[in-house]
């Protein structure tokens, strides 16, 4: 990113190589612009309106558009990034192959309904 005296007010500011946010119905991602004319910002091959940086020709029920990256929106991408990093993580976690202490400690964490049972009252059950 550029130097936090270097940050973008508009994008009628932005220049070719200058990272912006874009942002759709789908995702989000950063994108670097290619090419700038005297009213459009071209990025991946997707041409954006200066004045008020959605795609054009815009689509009826698909919305898409750009903005500034500040350093929250910046933070913001990289926080998002990290959690579906972390959630596929998780997702590929075997859940059979944990102890019964790793299991309770995930049933703490989550506070699954019914995790403050004693485990003993289900060990008196078993025969």
């Amino acid at each position: 990113m550029e130097k936090s005296n270097d940050i973008k007010q508009s994008l009628y500011d932005i220049q070719p190589g200058d990272k912006v946010y874009f942002r759709s119905n789908y995702f989000s991602t950063i994108y670097v612009v290619d090419r700038v004319t005297p009213t459009l910002i071209i990025c991946n091959n997707i041409k954006f309106r200066k004045n008020d940086g959605r795609k054009t020709p815009s689509e009826r029920y698909h919305y898409c558009y750009i903005e500034v990256l500040t350093p929250e929106l910046l933070y913001k991408h990289r926080q998002e990034v990290m959690r579906k990093h972390l959630i596929q993580q998780v997702k590929n976690v075997q859940i059979d192959k944990l102890t019964n202490d790793q299991l309770q400690k995930i049933i703490q964490i989550t506070q699954i309904p019914n995790s403050n049972d004693d485990i003993s009252k289900t060990e008196k059950m078993v025969p």
